[in-house]
């Protein structure tokens, strides 16, 4: 299936509607497939799309501590994911 990306603002405007906390999204922290030093975030829909959160320039947010994107889904609305390794 095809990945798309989504801004955080967008993702964080759809957190404030709930988008997120229904029964069928997924929300998912993984390694990055280019290097395994960097994680990033991919949430998947209630419509099954994959997006890739991606900053305001359109630049996939990443980073070398998992941490980093724990505060960044809490900004999200999300108060658990699944990390794969």
């Amino acid at each position: 299936q095809k990945r798309e990306t989504m801004k955080l603002s967008n993702a964080i405007e759809k957190g404030n509607s709930k988008y997120w906390t229904t029964a069928h999204v997924r929300k998912n922290v993984r390694k990055n497939p280019t290097t395994d030093q960097d994680w990033f975030v991919m949430l998947i829909g209630p419509d099954e799309k994959q997006y890739m959160l991606v900053d305001e320039a359109e630049k996939p947010i990443v980073h070398s501590d998992i941490n980093q994107l724990v505060e960044l889904l809490s900004l999200v609305g999300l108060s658990s994911f699944n990390v794969f390794i």
